[in-house]
């Protein structure tokens, strides 16, 4: 059983190898939107990662913080961040919806304004890539796990790293969260 989880441990660094050095750049993104808008957007496994990541910013004192489905996502416009996850940038849904927050900008919406788009995958040139502002890649892994569960694995640190990085930007340790966290459990 120990080789199943040491060839696991072992993918998953060879996931993540190299992105340390842009969690400080997608922190200071994400603290700037820490008053405004953040839509979270991802579909099936990678979505639970993320909406993992979405709660972290939630404990972090992020107070408008919604996941895609939510009864609560607000309107999204030139005052919100949209961060999606998605391993090969292909995921239909997460391209309708980054084509659907494009034509925010259009008069049929009203407010106009577009959103920032963030997106986190291995696929830099992908159509979802293409439709976002900022696209930060971690490394197109060969795994012995079923379909892409090592992406999944990865994203759910590469977000606990981007909690921690996005909590020394902002000054907090453990402490000064901990009354974020929910009672209801």
């Amino acid at each position: 059983m120990q080789n199943k989880i040491d060839n696991a441990l072992n993918e998953i660094k060879q996931c993540l190898d190299g992105t340390e050095p842009y969690l400080k750049a997608a922190s200071n993104i994400i603290c700037q939107f820490k008053d405004k808008k953040i839509v979270c957007i991802g579909a099936g496994r990678m979505g639970y990662s993320l909406r993992a990541f979405a709660m972290r910013l939630s404990h972090i004192g992020f107070k408008n913080v919604t996941f895609i489905g939510d009864t609560t996502v607000p309107y999204t416009g030139d005052d919100s961040l949209v961060i999606f996850s998605s391993s090969s940038g292909k995921t239909k849904t997460n391209i309708l919806y980054a084509q659907i927050l494009d034509d925010l900008q259009s008069a049929e919406f009203g407010k106009g304004g577009r959103p920032v788009k963030m997106l986190f995958t291995y696929d830099t040139e992908s159509p979802l890539a293409k439709l976002c502002d900022y696209t930060f890649k971690y490394n197109k892994t060969k795994s012995s796990q079923p379909m892409k569960t090592i992406y999944e694995q990865a994203t759910y640190i590469l977000f606990d790293a981007l909690a921690q990085a996005i909590m020394e930007d902002l000054g907090l340790e453990d402490a000064d969260i901990r009354d974020n966290h929910s009672i209801l459990e």
